[in-house]
């Protein structure tokens, strides 16, 4: 009725249990060898059932309960006593699933992932949750794969920046063959030994992998990848920059001339602000607030209008009720009483104080000294307030020039590696300004050339290209060609 491929057995019934499909069978064997002494037995010792899912049928889960027979051995001086029914294609040795199921959540897990694998398999009508996935996955042997002749060498974190190794990729499949625990030339050497068939090995410039290529592989082609060619270049790209940056910062001192001789000459005559006032993000704090202050006092006249009590729009304000009515009694808002008051214990060292601001003195502990000297018997913190409180609002609002920061080498060198259409607004602002400086303009010139040989693979072209950086920036930025000319020179040694 059904076409239930089962070798080897005979399916007796087929039975329906809830939403599980219960078919029990028995194998089809007269008598079987001992595996020991090899002579068949027909002489039954007894029975048992063995369980097992197989693949669902009809949207309904599918349980096997197969009949397996033990057999006495008849040869008594056989150390076998018993032996039971071998059926591999069906039952494989406790086993709970027969292995075409099996075969399917491996593929899932496989294509999915464990978990994943779970949830699609459960919508399949198959059980198996993540961990059962998991342990058919670990325990699947890995394909065979054909020795790798281009072989690449790189480093990998296990913890970034405290434990390395090394992964090695077969570059004509594309795919990862095998991790190394550590980055040591000895063993990338060993294993280089182990697949004596590479041809090719592309590294970085790292000398533990050369020492380790050449004595494990020595009739390998060394060869750099084009990742760490173009990271090499970044890097020559940011020497350059650092040695050319106080050319840098003085181009842009006549654009800040130009600034400052455009300010009105009444900002010239002002001095400039003292170092003991408070900077602009401090100043804007009191602005603030008074502004708030402000409006807490419109809003209580409104809600004073409106009939409000006291404690009503003091609520909202967030002031006490005797702020509230000295408010309320007054035409206009009160000052701020805030803050330094006018009479205190510096009363009498004011003078001297005058005098020695006025001399360039603003070290607000060397004052303390002083007129602690003089008779003075409180803290530094009340000089401190008192030096805060004589600034000049007019010396803190005089605006000053300051030279804009130069971006770091690491953010402009990707200003020059980046193409003219790559390159955002802000990069190509600065490329301008750069640009001005014909050493930058050289370098980028030959880092562009550079770049298009390796993205074309124009491999003719890179002689003349070494050729011109030996002709054109020896003299001036001698580190920019290193990194190629010193792996051009390596690769050609025989």
């Amino acid at each position: 009725m059904l076409p239930l491929l089962i070798p080897g057995c005979r399916v007796h019934a087929v039975e329906t249990s809830g939403t599980t499909l219960v078919i029990p069978a028995q194998i089809i064997l007269k008598a079987m060898p001992c595996p020991v002494c090899n002579q068949y037995s027909a002489h039954v010792h007894r029975s048992y059932q063995h369980c097992l899912r197989d693949l669902p049928v009809f949207d309904q889960h599918e349980q096997l309960q197969l009949l397996v027979r033990r057999f006495f051995c008849i040869n008594t001086a056989c150390a076998r006593g018993t032996l039971a029914e071998p059926l591999p294609e069906v039952a494989p040795r406790y086993a709970r699933r027969t292995p075409r199921l099996t075969q399917v959540l491996r593929l899932r897990a496989c294509a999915a992932g464990a978990e994943a694998g779970a949830r699609a398999t459960h919508h399949l009508h198959m059980t198996g949750s993540g961990d059962t996935l998991l342990r058919i996955m670990r325990a699947t042997s890995a394909p065979p794969l054909p020795p790798p002749q281009i072989l690449d060498v790189d480093d990998c974190g296990f913890r970034k920046g405290r434990t390395y190794g090394t992964i090695l990729v077969n570059l004509e499949q594309h795919r990862p063959i095998a991790i190394l625990p550590d980055r040591a030339a000895e063993t990338l050497a060993n294993w280089l030994r182990e697949h004596p068939r590479v041809q090719i090995i592309t590294r970085n410039r790292a000398l533990d992998y050369a020492r380790g290529a050449a004595n494990g592989a020595p009739h390998a082609l060394q060869v750099a990848d084009r990742f760490h060619l173009v990271c090499h270049m970044r890097e020559a790209v940011e020497r350059m920059l650092v040695r050319l940056r106080p050319a840098l910062r003085q181009q842009q001192e006549p654009d800040n001339e130009a600034a400052s001789h455009s300010v009105a000459p009444a900002m010239d005559a002002m001095p400039p602000r003292a170092r003991y006032a408070p900077g602009p993000s401090r100043q804007r704090i009191p602005v603030a607030r008074q502004q708030a202050r402000r409006q807490c006092y419109e809003l209580a006249k409104t809600r004073a209008a409106q009939g409000c009590s006291l404690r009503q729009i003091a609520q909202e304000c967030a002031v006490t009720p005797t702020t509230i009515r000295s408010w309320l009694q007054s035409d206009m808002l009160p000052p701020d009483r805030r803050g330094y008051r006018a009479s205190s214990k510096m009363d009498p060292f004011v003078a001297y104080l005058h005098q020695r601001l006025a001399e360039g003195c603003t070290n607000q502990s060397r004052l303390w000294r002083e007129i602690c000297e003089q008779g003075f018997t409180d803290t530094r913190s009340l000089v401190s307030t008192w030096i805060r409180a004589q600034r000049d609002t007019s010396a803190c609002t005089t605006p000053r020039t300051r030279t804009p920061p130069l971006p770091c080498a690491q953010q402009v060198s990707w200003v020059i590696l980046r193409r003219d259409a790559e390159r955002t607004r802000e990069a190509q602002t600065q490329w301008q300004r750069m640009s001005q400086q014909r050493a930058v303009v050289e370098g980028a010139t030959l880092v562009q050339w550079f770049l298009t040989m390796v993205r074309e693979r124009q491999a003719a072209t890179f002689d003349a290209w070494l050729t011109a950086c030996q002709d054109v920036l020896c003299q001036n930025c001698p580190t920019l060609p290193a990194c190629c000319h010193v792996m051009t020179l390596r690769s050609r040694q025989p």
